[in-house]
């Protein structure tokens, strides 16, 4: 209504929260948060720009090679490919785009060629370009190979600080709920109850993982370390399905940003200070129709006997306030 109404109601306010949320694990040993800012970076500055570098090994006198981002591979690079050829191939990929990364040095096989993210993708945290090998088809030389590492870790506004682990993307929103449990207090048998009192509180955070690496399996169905084998072509990597007979405990935030209204842009943190997976239901799908490999996964909250407040045990609410 208006501000003349009888009752002042925004609904764009702060209570708008149609966006996604981003979910944070880190160890139960590590501090809980005092702030939104000891979970994802809020500092204007300076950031650090991811800086990869890509060498070739061997001696290889003929063939081609490929990079891979995100799940997609570029064309085949020739063996001496130079730096304007690797820039092309990977600004052609739907994860990075025109202008988003700078190849200086080269040419291949005896110089190395360095990646530089740029653009929109400058000043962030970024995943490593691989090197399919099912897409090396090097020749000459002995043993030729291509391998890229990271020489400098891209660091921005709102990558993870120290601990904290990005645990991917969701489908459908997060859910978190406050179940309680009574005890109602009666006279005897036939007159009605007195009162009520709360005698357990459960604290739950449901969501769906959208991406089904194998890092959010382990989590989900507390698997073993993964672990990489480089005998077979393509290499693999594994990890056990999990049957533990205790639960990891776990700190656990949810992020969110308001997307429009009087507070767009401003930040909304749920922080639980103990946290292990549910013994529900966790599945991956291979259906013929539908949702396709959609990890449901529910985290239980318990209360830290170690916090005076006990309406504060389970953890805390941050919303950050206009500047």
């Amino acid at each position: 209504m208006s501000q003349g109404g009888l009752q002042r109601v925004y609904p764009l306010g702060t209570g708008f929260m149609r966006a996604p949320a981003r979910v944070l694990v880190a160890p139960i040993t590590y501090p809980f948060p005092s702030q939104i800012g000891d979970v994802v970076n809020l500092a204007s500055g300076p950031y650090v720009t991811e800086v990869e570098t890509a060498t070739m090994s061997g001696g290889p006198s003929g063939g081609t090679f490929a990079l891979a981002f995100l799940g997609y591979a570029t064309s085949a690079l020739p063996y001496n490919c130079t730096s304007v050829q690797m820039q092309s191939a990977l600004e052609a990929l739907p994860g990075i785009g025109l202008g988003n990364v700078i190849c200086s040095g080269g040419p291949f096989p005896s110089v190395a060629i360095t990646i530089t993210f740029a653009g929109s993708m400058a000043n962030l945290a970024q995943p490593l370009i691989t090197v399919p090998s099912t897409l090396q088809h090097l020749t000459g030389g002995t043993m030729p190979a291509v391998a890229v590492t990271e020489t400098t870790t891209g660091f921005g506004l709102y990558d993870p600080i120290g601990s904290w682990t990005d645990v991917g993307s969701t489908k459908g929103g997060v859910h978190i709920d406050r179940n309680n449990t009574e005890t109602l207090i009666d006279v005897d048998q036939i007159l009605t109850s007195l009162t009520a009192l709360p005698d357990n509180w459960e604290m739950t955070v449901e969501t769906q993982f959208a991406e089904t690496t194998l890092e959010n399996i382990q989590l989900a169905w507390e698997g073993s370390q993964i672990a990489l084998n480089t005998v077979p072509s393509p290499n693999e990597r594994y990890v056990g399905m999990g049957g533990p007979l205790f639960y990891t405990a776990r700190r656990l935030a949810l992020v969110a940003q308001h997307p429009i209204g009087p507070s767009a842009g401003r930040l909304v943190m749920h922080a639980f200070r103990s946290v292990t997976r549910s013994p529900v239901a966790s599945r991956l799908t291979f259906d013929k129709t539908g949702p396709q490999q959609i990890l449901p996964f529910t985290f239980r909250g318990f209360a830290d006997q170690n916090i005076g407040d006990p309406a504060s045990r389970f953890g805390l609410i941050f919303e950050q306030l206009p500047n």
